[in-house]
């Protein structure tokens, strides 16, 4: 549903508002360690990649939501924003640049928060490439940082690496040009943050958001936010409205942005949409964390939108998407591996939770969404028939073996040697009953990419070379 706005000439421009809340929203100075990539560092080259391979990280993009814009245009109360969301931001009126991941100390170790979410952002058909991204804080990635040639141990980057779907003929590995792009580490001290890692801010979210009213005039008449959902019973009930897997988030999201932007808040600490977020607290205080981010609200513009309702009946129950304007929620994929774990009585003072599963998807959606894309790129004549017989068996497989199965067709298709031995034994073994067998046969021995699309790969290749 869309947002309110004040009407142009309006009087009285207190209304509506969101009511305030029964109690005190139970805010603390957040001291931390953050990190974010430096826009302002980026060269030309690399910024107009970002943009492209990485739509809407840095700029955003505009959405379809032909629903939404619809019932704006026949409503003067009701507000479109075309572009896409950012997660908690409200609306458009908060400055970019005010996204950080929260980190455990000086060196930026964030757990790879940073790095899932830009590699959620990448768009491999823009890019005609498959894109790998690494951060040397994660200890795994370090091997790989360092057989690019790279040292693993400058933790003030993030490396992105391009390998793009027209290979020249008869390489041994696949031609590829990395990026290292730079990022800010520093120590921040800011009052009046609801921090989502604390059990009281999480206890308050939970008490108050769900049961949110509008004032809707000077006579004191209310509406619900939610009006056509049911009241929540357990704790455990709003935390997958948390990590909404719709890019940017969706309406509950936004709703939340609003309304602690018009009490006054200074910032959020939310738990990635990305990671496996976890917390545990001792005496109410976050000991450990993993996965989390912090959005700043200070110093920001009037909010244009002054109130919200979302009119869907359900609340999300596991891993959705879901989004805003007419989006329908449905399950993610791989939502049968997700699962909430919690200590019994949580939220309390000595006590946690953690979100399972969602790191494992991201890997399982990155490759597959690399290996449509160099399907399609490779193979002109492919049908979205098969491209779907293609996904839905990955999908079948599981989230880690989908990953490693769209991995080793992705990479027979760039050309590697192992890996198209191994496609091929698979297919003399147990694919060949399989529908899409003789579409991975056509993957075993591509066709070679014309002069064309070599061309353009080449002028990429060498635009970052010396960097």
């Amino acid at each position: 549903m869309p947002g309110f706005t004040h009407l142009a000439g309006t009087e009285d421009r207190r209304f509506p508002c969101f009511a305030p809340s029964a109690t005190p929203c139970p805010t603390s100075t957040f001291r931390s360690f953050v990190k974010q990539i430096k826009p302002g560092d980026l060269t030309a080259n690399e910024r107009n990649f970002l943009n492209a391979a990485f739509a809407g990280f840095l700029t955003g993009s505009r959405p379809p939501g032909d629903m939404y814009a619809l019932l704006a245009s026949i409503s003067p109360h009701a507000y479109h924003e075309d572009r896409v969301p950012r997660r908690y931001d409200g609306d458009r009126t908060l400055p970019r640049g005010r996204y950080s991941t929260v980190c455990t100390g000086p060196d930026g170790d964030d757990g790879g928060t940073l790095m899932r979410e830009l590699t959620f952002y990448k768009n491999a058909r823009v890019a005609e490439a498959h894109i790998e991204v690494y951060d040397p804080v994660v200890t795994e990635q370090r091997e790989m940082i360092g057989r690019l040639g790279m040292e693993t141990s400058a933790r003030e980057r993030i490396v992105v690496n391009v390998a793009p779907f027209a290979q020249p003929p008869g390489r041994i590995t696949p031609l590829s040009v990395h990026l290292s792009l730079t990022v800010e580490v520093r120590e921040i001290s800011v009052d009046n943050v609801l921090d989502l890692r604390r059990p009281t801010a999480l206890d308050w979210l939970f008490r108050t958001i769900p049961k949110l009213h509008m004032i809707l005039n000077p006579r004191g008449e209310t509406g619900r936010c939610f009006p056509n959902r049911r009241e929540l019973a357990t704790f455990a009930e709003l935390l997958p409205s948390l990590i909404d897997q719709q890019r940017g988030g969706g309406n509950f999201d936004k709703l939340v942005g609003l309304y602690l932007r018009q009490i006054g808040v200074s910032g959020l600490v939310f738990p990635s949409a990305r990671s496996d977020a976890s917390t545990g607290a001792v005496g109410g205080e976050p000991d450990h964390f993993h996965g989390w981010s912090f959005v700043d609200y200070r110093d920001s513009l009037p909010q244009e939108i002054i109130a919200f309702v979302e009119l869907r009946p359900e609340w999300p129950r596991t891993l959705t998407l879901e989004g805003g304007d007419d989006n329908e929620p449905r399950p993610a994929a791989f939502s049968n591996e997700f699962q909430i774990l919690m200590t019994e009585n949580f939220p309390c003072d000595d006590g946690g939770f953690m979100f399972s599963g969602i790191e494992q998807r991201m890997k399982a959606y990155h490759m597959t969404d690399s290996l449509e894309a160099a399907v399609r790129f490779r193979l002109a004549d492919v049908t979205d028939e098969q491209v779907m017989q293609l996904k839905v068996f990955g999908t079948s497989l599981g989230s880690r073996d989908c990953a490693n199965f769209s991995a080793m067709v992705l990479y027979t298709l760039l050309g590697l040697p192992q890996a198209r031995r191994d496609l091929q034994a698979a297919l003399d073994g147990q694919l060949r009953e399989y529908e899409i067998a003789s579409l991975l046969a056509r993957c075993v021995d591509p066709p070679p990419a014309d002069q064309e699309r070599l061309t353009r790969s080449g002028a990429f290749y060498s635009m970052f070379q010396a960097h």
